[in-house]
């Protein structure tokens, strides 16, 4: 009889290990799928403040630039006709100064000029087409052309000016920020529409 219950410890013992063995397994796995998840949020949070960090930049050469900016209606034929450039200068200002600089995050800047002939087929990369505006008066026969272009973030029928300066005209941009991971490629990007006073 002694025998017989030594067997049957060994077999319990035996069930039990195997249990815990199946419950460390499903832990393991949980905590490494939460593990991935935490990580894929924080490189997504990394790679936004990297690009919002690019639209402040992207400001501040405007800002900077703002008395010596080419204001003058621009063709359409790819996205570098209508990149903001500084008068009698063909370098955009977007490859002037130092951007920001990231360890493992690429950073593309573009700032646009909104102020152009769109093309007869937009297609997903053409900012919205916003002709300058003189704070209390309407743009004359030029009112259709607000309705033109294309924006996956911007809706160019939204009204933007918020502010009127008496006398002083509108120019648009658009500020292209995207980051992009060095380790795995994954990007984020964000258009922030500006406006200049002039």
């Amino acid at each position: 009889m002694l025998h017989r219950r030594r067997g049957f410890a060994l077999g319990l013992v035996l069930i039990v290990m195997i249990v815990l063995i199946g419950l460390s397994a499903v832990i393991m796995d949980i905590t490494t799928n939460y593990a991935g998840t935490s990580r894929s949020v924080v490189e997504r949070e990394e790679l936004f403040n990297a690009a919002q960090s690019g639209i402040e930049w992207g400001k501040a050469m405007l800002w900077v630039n703002s008395d010596d900016l080419d204001i003058t209606l621009k063709s359409y034929n790819d996205s570098s006709d209508i990149f903001a450039v500084l008068s009698g200068d063909a370098e955009p200002i977007h490859d002037k100064g130092l951007k920001p600089v990231f360890e493992d995050i690429t950073l593309n800047v573009k700032i646009l000029d909104c102020n152009f002939d769109p093309p007869e087929n937009p297609d997903d990369n053409v900012p919205p087409v916003v002709l300058p505006k003189i704070a209390g008066e309407t743009n004359s026969g030029n009112e259709a052309n607000l309705q033109l272009g294309y924006s996956n973030i911007i809706d160019p029928n939204r009204n933007i000016s918020l502010f009127k300066i008496p006398g002083a005209t509108q120019y648009f941009f658009l500020i292209r920020s995207i980051a992009s991971s060095k380790d795995n490629g994954k990007k984020f990007g964000i258009d922030n529409m500006v406006v200049i006073w002039k």
